[in-house]
C-alpha cells in the first residue's frame, strides 16, 4: 500500500513540474529568434546584451538624444514588437550617470495617441513626451515598459 501511495505521490509531483515548465506565463509570447529561450528583461540598458530588448520589445537602430525646443530630453528611436500579438508599447527612458538619474522621458509607440497597435514583428518609430530638463554627462540610457495606452 506504501509503494502505491508513493507512486501516486511522484506521479503527481513530476506532472504538476511538467506543466509548470510548459507554461509560457503572461510574457505575451516574447519571441528570441537568436536561439536564446530565457525571457527578456524588463529593463534593457545601452550597457548590455546588444540589442537592447524588454519585454516583447526589441530596440530597432540606435537611439539618438537631443535637447528639445522646450529644453526637455528627447530620445528617437524605433522598436520592435517581438511578441506573438499586437500591442502599444509605453516605455519609461532613463538618462544615467553611474547610479545618478540625470533625466527620463515616457514614451509610446502611439503616435497619433490613438492606442493603434504594433502588428507582431512590426517596427514602430516612438513619441516621447514629459522629459526632464535635457542635461549632458549620461554614461548609460535604460527602458522599460511603462503603463500601457
Amino acid at each position: 500500500m506504501k509503494k502505491i501511495l508513493l507512486a501516486i505521490v511522484v506521479f503527481a509531483v513530476l506532472a504538476g513540474v511538467g506543466s509548470a515548465c510548459s507554461s509560457t506565463g503572461g510574457d505575451k509570447g516574447a519571441e528570441d529568434k537568436s536561439g536564446d529561450t530565457t525571457a527578456s528583461p524588463t529593463v534593457a540598458s545601452t550597457k548590455g546584451k546588444q540589442p537592447m530588448r524588454w519585454g516583447n520589445w526589441e530596440l530597432v537602430g540606435k537611439i539618438k538624444v537631443a535637447k528639445g525646443y522646450d529644453g526637455e530630453f528627447e530620445p528617437d528611436f524605433g522598436v520592435k514588437n517581438t511578441g506573438n500579438e499586437p500591442d502599444t508599447g509605453s516605455f519609461i527612458v532613463k538618462f544615467l550617470q553611474g547610479k545618478k538619474i540625470l533625466g527620463t522621458a515616457d514614451c509610446t509607440t502611439a503616435l497619433d495617441l490613438s492606442g493603434t497597435s504594433v502588428s507582431p514583428g512590426k517596427d514602430s518609430p516612438i513619441r516621447c513626451d514629459d522629459g526632464d530638463k535635457f542635461q549632458t554627462g549620461w554614461t548609460e540610457i535604460t527602458i522599460e515598459d511603462g503603463t500601457s495606452f
